[in-house]
């Protein structure tokens, strides 16, 4: 469960910081606004990490991923009122910056928390055989994600070295920046309902205390 949600977080990151070269070469115009996109995304994950502590003490990792990733949504869902307005796809942006930070966060504490739940049920502690899956979770997501960039540009007929794009092709960077990393956050979600660890870890350590 947790390296089929580090391939789905990751291939949202790679979607979002990939795509966003060609959105803003082509939907806005000028190249450069990318640096921005990229701080606007950034910034607000530093930021937002701050504030994690006191937040998953009181609600726990689960219910802060799920509620991160509805974040993120809500801000996919900015992004697609007008997306030829920089401004408004960068408050977007920096909304999702702050949906997609718990995600970033917790990957690895889900990861320990799988391993001493693999010592519990089964006696034997393997951690790094429950590393490598998360590592193989980060890096098949974000392949994944940046394959799909490549393969459904080319689909859509776009050619880089054109003077304009047809519509089909401006069509499918409005959706690798917003509508796939959307419905991606919505596996997020979905993956996170069935992980109970985070409600059973307590009970979990004792017994392996005992």
């Amino acid at each position: 469960m947790v390296t089929l949600f580090c391939v789905v977080s990751y291939a949202i990151m790679a979607l979002i910081q990939g795509a966003g070269i060609y959105y803003a070469n082509w939907i806005i115009g000028d190249s450069s606004v990318f640096s921005f996109i990229g701080a606007a995304l950034i910034l607000p994950m530093i930021l937002g990490l701050l504030f994690l502590g006191p937040l998953v003490k009181k609600y726990g990792k689960k219910n802060i991923i799920i509620v991160g990733s509805s974040i993120l949504i809500i801000g996919q869902l900015v992004r697609m009122i007008e997306p030829e307005n920089l401004t408004i796809f960068l408050i977007g942006t920096a909304i999702v910056g702050i949906g997609y930070m718990p995600t970033i966060a917790f990957v690895f504490a889900l990861t320990n928390e799988t391993i001493e739940y693999g010592q519990y049920k089964t006696g034997i502690r393997s951690p790094g055989i429950i590393n490598s899956g998360t590592s193989f979770g980060m890096k098949v997501g974000t392949g994944v994600g940046m394959a799909l960039i490549g393969w459904l540009l080319g689909m859509s007929g776009y050619i880089g070295t054109a003077d304009a794009q047809p519509q089909i092709a401006l069509n499918m960077i409005l959706a690798l920046n917003i509508y796939i990393p959307l419905l991606l956050a919505i596996v997020q979600i979905v993956l996170m309902l069935f992980y109970r660890l985070d409600r059973e870890y307590p009970k979990v350590i004792e017994e392996l205390k005992k």
